[in-house]
């Protein structure tokens, strides 16, 4: 099995997307599985309430008393899109709001990847990310962009070697989340639409976006991936960009034949970019479930479900692929990543609040 090469994501909250024209291509849902998958993702859900401690985060590891910051703000995010753990949901963001700093700061500096998850999780749950802890998480993250070299308009000023276009998409969906569009985001909307490859994909970073993107390599994980497409769509959208059929059929292409996607093509599907690229054709305006992405008779919503746990201590949980024997394990990452997919939600979109 390749080395697993699958980035942190962020989901949920309601702003209109940027739809393809309805003529696009796909729009037409195909018969087989559809979308929302509610009582899945509740399922999920569940499974995910199961590995927080009593004081209202996820660990690093089962038995660990340190916390793992990231997963516990995406398994709020993950609540906000089912509804199905509000005590916890409540408790974890009051946990997030005592370890503001702990969690966005990297090496010294603050990380925009980690700043637009809270903010994300902070508006679904109806906070103020500008007031949140005392502190203006928005204006935080505007901060890190880039505003003079070669890569003006990038979030961070972490290298983006590996999750450049991706934690790009994402920053740009958290600003939308947050009312922020036009002007201020202007030259990271136009660096993010640099860095796409001829060919409609993205890959995770281009140092010279005038060089054609390279093939791609398994080994060093170059040339465009799922991931970064799907990111890169959900951010251009949240800011108003339509996204082309180029890049849609990209994302048609790179399927597997169980309907599901890969990192990268040529490796087997696995649960979490086949449901960050869910999210991102939905972002898009296209069903996942439209007849272009059947593959004879797989398709994308059995794909996903495949990899969900029916029975034993994982039950519920998602499996980010089958193990040698066929077997699935519930994964945290999988689970987090699939259970708004599961939902039928994109990443700006957030099932109505009770």
């Amino acid at each position: 099995m390749k080395a697993r090469a699958v980035f942190r994501l962020a989901f949920a909250i309601a702003v209109p997307v940027a739809m393809v024209g309805a003529g696009t291509p796909g729009i037409a849902s195909a018969a087989g599985p559809t979308l929302p998958q509610s009582a899945a993702a509740d399922a999920g859900a569940l499974w995910l309430s199961s590995q927080f401690t009593s004081a209202g985060y996820i660990p690093v590891s089962p038995g660990s008393l340190q916390p793992n910051f990231g997963d516990t703000a995406e398994a709020v995010l993950a609540f906000e899109t089912t509804r199905s753990e509000a005590p916890l949901e409540a408790q974890a963001i009051t946990y997030l709001s005592k370890h503001v700093n702990a969690y966005v700061r990297v090496g010294g500096h603050d990380a925009p990847g980690q700043l637009s998850t809270l903010i994300l999780a902070d508006v679904g749950a109806g906070k103020n990310p500008r007031s949140f802890a005392g502190t203006n998480l928005v204006s935080r993250l505007e901060a890190t962009m880039r505003t003079s070299g070669t890569q003006a308009g990038l979030f961070g000023v972490q290298p983006p070697t590996y999750d450049g276009a991706y934690r790009q998409g994402l920053a740009l969906v958290a600003l939308a989340a947050a009312g922020v569009s036009g002007s201020t985001v202007a030259p990271a909307v136009a660096w993010l639409e640099s860095q796409e490859c001829s060919s409609g994909g993205w890959k995770a970073f281009r140092s010279d976006p005038a060089r054609n993107c390279p093939p791609v390599d398994p080994a060093t994980y170059s040339g465009p991936d799922t991931n970064s497409t799907a990111l890169a769509v959900e951010g251009l959208a949240a800011q108003g960009v339509a996204t082309s059929d180029r890049t849609i059929t990209w994302l048609a292409n790179e399927q597997t034949a169980e309907g599901g996607w890969p990192y990268q093509k040529g490796d087997a599907f696995d649960a979490n970019s086949t449901a960050v690229v869910i999210q991102a054709l939905i972002a898009a305006g296209v069903s996942p479930t439209a007849a272009r992405f059947d593959k004879g008779s797989q398709d994308v919503v059995a794909a996903l479900l495949s990899l969900q746990v029916s029975s034993g201590p994982g039950q519920g949980g998602i499996a980010f692929q089958p193990n040698g024997d066929g077997s699935l394990t519930a994964d945290l990452l999988a689970t987090l990543q699939a259970v708004p997919a599961l939902e039928g939600l994109a990443l700006l979109q957030e099932a109505p609040r009770r």
